[in-house]
């Protein structure tokens, strides 16, 4: 984990003046305990990583010079699209997919999903989860996540090819698909995805994808799809 790299939204670039703010300005200030003139490094999510020296520390605020900035392109976008589950369940799925590569989230209430609706304070955990799994793995491209109401409304939002996980006699080992570099997995609820919602997924001729010969947890089939389709 690199010890000094921290988030902040700005463009980064080199010789620009920022200033790191909340959580991760008291991460900085009190925790990591760093001073005037150390080197830090910092990412935006966006693809870049700088380094900036720390010019001053105040009480709500760390200012920094930009002395470096590198941006790195993506090397594959492949989205996670889950039927909500129970918080603990949603949340490790989030941060090991994070730290697997998932390009964004797509969070959705399937008829059989265990958990209904996801509040503004659920939804910045996650996001907060994301940043920290962003910084421990050393990734530079920052997942969004977004939430739908229903499966209908998400497969509208979908323009990458779909590969549902699913039982189906046209299903193909996820091993076949590591070349995408472009694709949506859906991964239902652990009860199984409702007819209503099967007649739904079908209409966008999806490729069907077997994660193992086992029937996962929904975080486990996430977190396995996505480390088979982010393989190098």
């Amino acid at each position: 984990m690199p010890q000094n790299r921290f988030y902040i939204e700005n463009n980064l670039e080199q010789d620009a003046l920022v200033q790191l703010e909340g959580k991760e300005h008291h991460h900085l200030k009190n925790v990591m305990r760093a001073a005037i003139g150390e080197e830090v490094e910092l990412v935006n999510g966006k693809g870049v990583l700088a380094t900036a020296e720390i010019k001053s520390i105040d009480k709500n605020f760390t200012e920094l010079e930009i002395l470096t900035s590198l941006e790195k392109p993506s090397a594959k976008k492949i989205s996670l699209a889950i039927a909500l589950t129970k918080m603990p369940k949603l949340e490790l799925a989030i941060e090991k997919c994070t730290e697997l590569g998932a390009y964004e989230f797509l969070l959705f209430d399937s008829v059989n999903s265990e958990k209904k609706g996801l509040s503004n304070n659920q939804r910045e955990r996650l996001e907060m989860i994301t940043i920290s799994s962003l910084k421990q793995c050393g990734r530079l491209y920052l997942p969004k996540i977004s939430y739908f109401g229903n499966l209908q409304s998400l497969l509208a939002h979908i323009e990458s090819k779909l590969l549902v996980c699913d039982f189906d006699d046209k299903t193909k080992p996820i091993s076949s698909f590591t070349q995408l570099e472009n694709a949506t997995i859906l991964i239902g609820p652990e009860k199984g995805f409702h007819n209503t919602e099967k007649e739904e997924y079908k209409k966008h001729k999806p490729e069907m994808a077997s994660i193992h010969q086992n029937i996962l947890r929904a975080e486990t089939a996430a977190i396995a799809a996505t480390a088979y389709l982010n393989l190098i």
